[in-house]
């Protein structure tokens, strides 16, 4: 027999009757309690005949809460320095400190927007061979003479698997890519396009102990809002909450006929700047 003080990680609720009685014990180092949700008789010999106990894991009460939240921006550009000249003249700030996407195709240069959060410039890359598959964020679409713009963003997850279940859209494949020293999963549709052409987000989850945003040198640049404007407003707003949501979005209702789009407003060395998807949707 174990002492109480001794024993942890599982709760027993104990049922006493006559009279009711609930008593509920934390346990500590239990060891003949194997994982997998197995009862456990610690306290049996304590217990009168007419009682009776259920033992369960904390797990059991309370699974983890799905969080999701802002994570990058995305703007798109054929060629990379045509999109850092362009961030660079409307914010006042250089993107750096990028990399190559050896499965995509592409690379990119980044700015830091504080609280572990990024502006992502991406573009096709050159000196890497066309992927055996579609690019991401509809960057195939992209031509020569396409103009750099703002394409989407990124939500991170506790929780890939669940936040991709929760949504109503077809978010793709989830898959694990890897840039350096970032490790990460990302759901993308397998014809390369992104959900609802960039309105709603693409959703990701690091498995690496140090965020890209970690290894940016501070910038004077930082995010004021996100708004989607779309007919099925209410719909975007529940699907957000959907896969647990927290931050500085809004959805705006619009008439059928009006542009869908999504806008994103920054803080930045030239003042208050908004960009706007760059086609229509």
């Amino acid at each position: 027999m174990h002492n109480l003080e001794s024993i942890v990680e599982r709760m027993v609720i104990i049922v006493i009757a006559p009279p009711l009685f609930l008593f509920i014990s934390k346990l500590k180092d239990l060891h003949e309690v194997p994982p997998h949700r197995q009862y456990c008789n610690v306290l049996c010999n304590f217990l009168p005949q007419q009682s009776f106990y259920i033992s369960i894991s904390t797990s059991d009460l309370k699974q983890d809460e799905l969080k999701t939240t802002f994570d990058h921006l995305i703007f798109g550009s054929y060629f990379l320095e045509d999109g850092v000249n362009f961030i660079h003249e409307r914010l006042g700030v250089r993107p750096e400190q990028g990399g190559e996407h050896l499965t995509m195709g592409t690379h990119n240069k980044l700015i830091n927007l504080g609280n572990s959060t990024y502006l992502e410039v991406i573009a096709i890359n050159p000196d890497l061979p066309k992927p055996q598959r579609p690019r991401w964020f509809g960057m195939d679409n992209l031509q020569p003479d396409s103009k750099p713009g703002l394409l989407t963003w990124v939500v991170r997850t506790n929780d890939i698997q669940q936040a991709v279940s929760n949504s109503k859209l077809q978010h793709g494949k989830i898959e694990s890519l890897q840039r350096g020293i970032y490790q990460w999963q990302i759901a993308i549709p397998e014809d390369g396009q992104m959900p609802l052409k960039g309105i709603t987000p693409t959703i990701i989850q690091w498995q690496c102990e140090v965020h890209p945003a970690q290894m940016l040198p501070p910038s004077d640049v930082t995010l004021i809002s996100i708004e989607a404007f779309h007919p099925k407003a209410d719909e975007l707003s529940t699907l957000m909450n959907a896969i647990g949501f927290n931050g500085r979005f809004t959805a705006t209702k619009i008439a059928t006929s009006d542009d869908k789009k999504l806008q994103v407003t920054l803080k930045c060395p030239k003042g208050i700047v908004t960009f706007e998807s760059s086609y229509k949707v």
